[in-house]
This record gives C-alpha cells, sequence and structure tokens, in this order.
C-alpha cells in the first residue's frame, strides 16, 4: 500500500512539474536576463536584436521585411538607432511605442524606409516597443525589438553626416487641426487656424505660427489668414524647449504642418448637399486628419470596438470670417469617404470634446456619405466591423486544457501497465484476455 501511495505522489508530482513549465514558457518565467552592455566609444557600429511580443503577426514575417541587423551611431554619449524595413510588403509607418515624443529621422530609398531614433543608452540597450500598419490586415499591429549591444560591431570611427539629429525627447504638439484642408479662394474667404498647445514632459511650451503660400510668407491676424488666391498653403506649427538639445546644441524643437489646397472650386472633401438650402454666407472648411495625430489617435481609441475602417474630419462651419460652433437648424453635407469604405455598409459619428461619440443618420450620396449636422466639430465616416481577437487569458486556458488532457491521458496509461504489470508479477493472465480467450472457444 505505501509503495502505491508513493508512485501516486510521483506521478502527481510529475504531472505538476508538467503543468508548471508550459505555464512558465507562456508568460516567460525563468527567462534569461541579459547583462548590461558596455558603453560604446564614438563610432558606427551593427548590431543583432531579438524580436518579441509579437501579436497578430508572427516574428517570421517581421524578420522578412526588416533588416537583420540595427545600426546604432554614438556621439558624446548619445545612441543614434536605425531600423530600416521594406514597405513593398504591406508594412508602413514605423512607430516606436514610448510614451512622449523620441527625437526621429525619417528617409526613403526606393522601397526601403529608414528611421533614426535618438535615445539614451539605457534605452537603447532595452526593449523597444515598436507598432506598424500591415496593409493586408487594415490595421496597426505590435511587436517588440530588443537590440543587443554586446554584439556590436563597429564599422567606422564616425557617425554619417545627415544634417543637425534631434534630441532625445521633443515637443508633442496637439491639435485637432487636419493633416489637409481644401479650401475656396476668394475675396472674403478665409482660414480660421485651429489652436494648438505644446508640451514635453509635465513643461508647457510656446508654439509659434507661421503661414506660406506657394513659397511665400502670408499675413496671419486674429487666429486666421485670407485666402485671397490660390495655390498651396502651408501652415506650420513650431514649438522648442530648452529642456534638451539637439545634436548641434540648439533647443529640442518639433514642426507641424498642414496644407491647405486652395482653389476657385469648393472642397472636394465636403460639400454642402443642397446648396439652395444653405443660409446665406455660409461656407465649409473641411480638413482630413491624419493617421498619426492625435485626433485620429483619439478617434481611434472611441471606435476599437465598433470599425478599424474609417476617415476623421474636422468641419468649421464658417460665417462671414468666424466659425460657427452650433446652427439654428441643422443642414446637410457630403463627407468624402475613404474609397476602402463600402458606401452601403457606412456609418457616421460625431466625436465629442471628451471623446464620446453621437451617431448620425446617413444615406449614401456616389462616393460621398451624407449626413446631417448642426454645428462645427470631428466627424466621423467608417464602416463597422473589427477583427476578432482572442484575449490573452484565452490562451491561458488553451494551455491549461491541454495539460490537464495529458496530465489525465498518462495517469490512465500508467494505471493500466500498472494493473497489467500487478497480474503478471502475481503470474495472472490480464482478466480482460482471459475473457477474449473464452469467447474464441466458443
Amino acid at each position: 500500500m505505501i509503495e502505491r501511495k508513493t508512485k501516486l505522489f510521483v506521478n502527481i508530482a510529475f504531472l505538476a512539474g508538467i503543468f508548471i513549465s508550459a505555464i512558465g514558457l507562456f508568460i516567460g518565467i525563468g527567462k534569461k536576463t541579459a547583462d548590461a552592455a558596455p558603453y560604446l566609444s564614438d563610432g558606427t557600429y551593427t548590431c543583432s536584436y531579438a524580436i518579441g511580443d509579437t501579436s497578430s503577426i508572427g516574428e517570421t514575417m517581421i524578420g522578412q521585411n526588416i533588416d537583420d541587423k540595427v545600426k546604432v551611431e554614438v556621439k558624446n554619449g548619445v545612441y543614434y538607432l536605425s531600423v530600416s524595413y521594406k514597405t513593398s510588403a504591406g508594412m508602413t509607418d514605423l512607430a516606436l511605442g514610448f510614451s512622449g515624443n523620441v527625437g526621429k529621422m525619417q528617409r526613403t530609398s526606393g522601397d526601403k524606409t529608414t528611421i533614426t531614433y535618438t535615445l539614451s543608452k539605457k534605452r537603447a540597450e532595452g526593449k523597444l516597443p515598436f507598432s506598424v500598419y500591415v496593409s493586408a490586415m487594415d490595421r496597426r499591429t505590435s511587436f517588440s525589438i530588443t537590440p543587443d549591444l554586446s554584439s556590436a560591431i563597429k564599422i567606422s570611427d564616425t557617425i554619417e553626416d545627415i544634417g543637425e539629429r534631434p534630441a532625445e525627447f521633443v515637443p508633442v504638439i496637439a491639435t485637432s487641426a487636419g493633416a489637409e484642408y481644401g479650401a475656396q479662394s476668394g475675396s472674403g474667404h478665409y482660414f480660421i487656424i485651429p489652436p494648438a498647445t505644446a508640451t514635453i514632459g509635465e513643461e508647457d511650451c510656446e508654439v509659434k505660427i507661421s503661414v506660406t503660400v506657394n513659397g511665400e510668407e502670408a499675413s496671419v491676424s486674429d487666429g486666421r489668414f485670407m485666402i485671397e488666391r490660390a495655390g498651396k498653403y502651408i501652415l506650420t506649427y513650431r514649438a522648442e524647449s530648452d529642456k534638451y538639445k539637439t545634436s548641434e546644441g540648439n533647443n529640442t524643437f518639433s514642426e507641424l504642418a498642414v496644407t491647405v489646397n486652395a482653389s476657385a472650386e469648393a472642397s472636394d472633401l465636403a460639400r454642402f448637399s443642397y446648396e439652395d438650402k444653405v443660409p446665406e454666407g455660409l461656407s465649409l472648411l473641411v480638413g482630413l486628419a491624419d493617421e498619426n495625430s492625435l485626433l485620429f489617435a483619439k478617434a481611434s481609441e472611441a471606435l476599437k470596438d465598433i470599425s478599424v475602417k474609417f476617415s476623421v474630419f474636422t468641419v468649421e462651419i464658417i460665417d462671414g470670417g468666424k466659425a460657427v460652433d452650433k446652427l439654428d437648424e441643422a443642414v446637410a453635407i457630403d463627407l468624402k469617404a475613404d474609397l476602402s469604405i463600402d458606401r452601403t455598409k457606412a456609418e457616421a459619428y460625431r466625436l465629442t470634446d471628451d471623446g464620446k461619440l453621437e451617431k448620425l443618420s446617413v444615406k449614401g450620396a456616389g462616393r460621398y456619405v451624407r449626413a446631417e449636422i448642426d454645428g462645427s466639430g470631428t466627424y466621423i465616416v467608417l464602416e463597422p466591423g473589427v477583427p476578432f481577437k482572442m484575449p490573452r487569458w484565452a490562451y491561458a486556458v488553451i494551455i491549461e486544457a491541454c495539460v490537464l488532457i495529458v496530465g489525465v491521458a498518462c495517469f490512465f496509461i500508467f494505471r493500466a501497465r500498472r494493473k497489467k504489470g500487478l497480474t503478471e508479477k502475481r503470474g495472472e493472465e490480464d482478466p480482460e484476455i482471459k475473457e477474449d480467450k473464452k469467447e474464441t472457444e466458443k
């Protein structure tokens, strides 16, 4: 009896070991922590890296599209890490996911894009969280890269001359402005400049505004500028801080450029649906939000359970050169939806200042989606639907179930073999075999 209990405890311990090992592999228990890499002297290096934290795309796909080595340049203790990837494979808009705005420079040659990030040594040798847009999935997905600085091979005593390099951190500019606007030119037509703020950490930064039209400086007054003639107007927001310095010792800065395409005709981004029903003197100023903007990120968060296909518009209703927050009566406007959005399934929402969604009644209008609005604001046109993503806890449940099944199977196999062994030890024939023989003799 004692021997049977001992063997039972041994088998339970064995199964428990399997279970703990499986869970340990899943959550990374016992993962070896790399020693801190030595400081690198000034110069240019190449080094290997490890890929981790892959979500919807696998390590193989990432490895096939990102260069197998990262370039690390060092000058005066500052690390400049360059990641190169192929955009032809449907991966675009690579972004480093640290909070705050990390200084970077981007260059594209053919189908390859290289982004150089300014980092401290501590960050350069740690796990770098990235996200990238995958066109085949029509959404962003995340992964991480951990450079192995201990494997760095020096290839030059100097760094590449690509001009002034940004500081490790740059100001974050926040504005509701779209990346691109369409506007009608002519006397009395104004562009109302959306306000902007900037911060670096907890410090507020002053935002300066400048405007050029076809390369010439334009006059800005009372938060607006007149669109007197057709052409390309470039509105630039610039913020600086002396908290960090660039490679040339200047204050860290960031700039945000907004394009306003003005023509004698009204913008094709949006239009009043029924011109004859629009009060005299009203006009539309419509912008399309950039996918890298804070406004787009705010919309994306609000829509995370609704859609991954959407366009974000900033709509200003102008009356006498000033924006109208609220109209006495709603008007119908046509918003030019992205070509990827199915017009027969399209929906429209208003995004409030506090990130809430207000659904609007809509109908198709050719390449446009028609909706009724009662004032200026942020509007979204989308196609409903989000891809299924299994939660992490579900994987843990599956692993536990698999381990349990294997454990139960092992238990019954062991039990059957032990029973057979005891029978043979007593010189007896297995009861099941004995029964089969009786049936055969009959």
